[in-house]
C-alpha cells in the first residue's frame, strides 16, 4: 500500500472518531440517554483510533 492511500485511511479513521465525539457532545444533555451515548461514543472513538494505529503499523513495518 502506498503512502498516500495509508494517509487517507488514517485520516478517515480520525474523522470518524471526531464524529463520535461530536455525537456525544450533541446528545450529552439528554439525561435518560447520557450513559448509553457516552459509552457508545467512547467505544467508537477507541475502535477508530485502534484501527488507525493498526493500519499505520501494518503498512509502516513491511514483512521481510
Amino acid at each position: 500500500m502506498n503512502l498516500k492511500k495509508r494517509k487517507v485511511l488514517v485520516l478517515v479513521q480520525i474523522t470518524l472518531a471526531a464524529n463520535f465525539v461530536l455525537l456525544g457532545y450533541i446528545f450529552y444533555d439528554e439525561a435518560e440517554y447520557r450513559n448509553i451515548i457516552l459509552s457508545a461514543c467512547f467505544i467508537g472513538v477507541l475502535a477508530c483510533i485502534y484501527e488507525a494505529i493498526r493500519i499505520y503499523r501494518k503498512n509502516n513495518n513491511p514483512k521481510p
